[in-house]
């Protein structure tokens, strides 16, 4: 399995579809060799990668293990595994992109519910609580969400809004 190593399979003119779950954490990277952009498909997968990531009590991400699938003609034709195992650094710092992750999700729900005008001057209203949402402390951004008295901020939207961004780890 010498032949077998990371790529950055865009290289090859591949199609990159990640995919990011409830906790803002990529768990699949999809590489196909086709997209149609009138119908927005994919097709003829080459390459899947996915991820489980391991966490401390406190949260931290500590480890990433990953499978790497390669296919030919619709059939896998190699498979590997590997670990990644993270610094506290590391793992801070990844935490930090889940929970932007987290941030863009929920704000373009915000957007598509209650339109650019309203979404941005909301979103401009709370960066403070964004940016501390980001670094860890959740609490700020949901307070704000849930005090709001702005007239587009229905409890359906506000409900959503706190699913989207409060976090809970299995491990």
């Amino acid at each position: 399995m010498g032949l077998i190593q990371y790529e950055d399979y865009r290289i090859k003119g591949y199609q990159k579809k990640p995919t990011i779950d409830a906790n803002g954490d990529l768990v699949i990277v999809e590489y196909f060799k086709d997209y149609d952009e009138t119908t927005k498909q994919y097709s003829n997968l080459k390459v899947k990668e996915t991820r489980v990531y391991t966490r401390d009590s406190s949260t931290l991400l500590m480890k990433r293990d990953m499978t790497i699938q390669w296919f030919s003609g619709g059939k896998e034709t190699a498979v590997v595994t590997t670990q990644k195992f993270y610094t506290a650094e590391q793992g801070y710092s990844a935490n930090k992109r889940a929970r932007q992750n987290l941030i863009n999700r929920a704000s373009m729900y915000l957007l598509s519910e209650v339109g650019l005008t309203d979404g941005k001057t909301f979103l401009n209203g709370v960066t403070g609580e964004i940016s501390t949402y980001v670094d860890g402390s959740i609490q700020p951004l949901v307070d704000a969400i849930a005090n709001s008295t702005e007239p587009f901020m229905t409890l359906t939207i506000k409900g959503t809004l706190d699913t989207i961004l409060n976090v809970t780890y299995g491990n």
